[in-house]
């Protein structure tokens, strides 16, 4: 059966594990089984005294440079530049997914193995009722997996900094 889904792709600011996202997704949206993919590609500029492209502007460029037009005849292309970390991003999806939620049939999410845990909890907090399949890069770091149950203590006072930047946004 082919159906409309959204695929969001996490940004990350380390440039092996943004790769390996843009890969596990490439892989899955390869299948072909689906009418149409949105790509949500979330993640602005986290550093800019470091960088002054956004993790969702290098994430596109890699799409297209690892695939072919026929590969992305059914492809279209959501840029979020505004999210520089996990609960501004769920933030943007919120809003995405609120404007129309018929859209889709099925909803993708794709980040790191050992980033899963704590995004799923922004994801449950901020898109209650949610029903998001998870699709995880194998690329792991032992530092960023080490540091993960530290973020995860501050995963509320996150998604309350956010809401606060959120709302001057909307």
């Amino acid at each position: 059966m082919a159906y409309n889904i959204l695929l969001i792709v996490l940004g990350c600011h380390i440039k092996h594990l943004l790769t390996d996202r843009i890969n596990t997704a490439i892989k899955f949206a390869e299948d072909g089984s689906y009418t149409h993919v949105d790509w949500f590609f979330s993640g602005g500029i986290k550093h800019p005294e470091l960088d002054t492209t956004s993790e969702a502007k290098k994430m596109i460029e890699q799409v297209y440079s690892s695939t072919t037009d026929e590969e992305r005849n059914n492809w279209s292309f959501i840029e979020d530049t505004w999210s520089t970390n996990t609960a501004d991003n769920f933030f943007m999806v919120k809003k995405l997914i609120d404007e129309d939620t018929e859209k889709y049939e099925k909803v993708y999410v794709v980040t790191s193995n050992f980033h899963h845990k704590r995004a799923k909890m922004f994801a449950d907090k901020i898109i209650e009722s949610n029903e998001f399949e998870w699709i995880l890069g194998s690329l792991d770091d032992y530092n960023l997996r080490y540091m993960e149950p530290l973020h995860i203590k501050n995963v509320d006072t996150d998604i309350k900094k956010s809401f606060d930047r959120f709302k001057f946004v909307m």
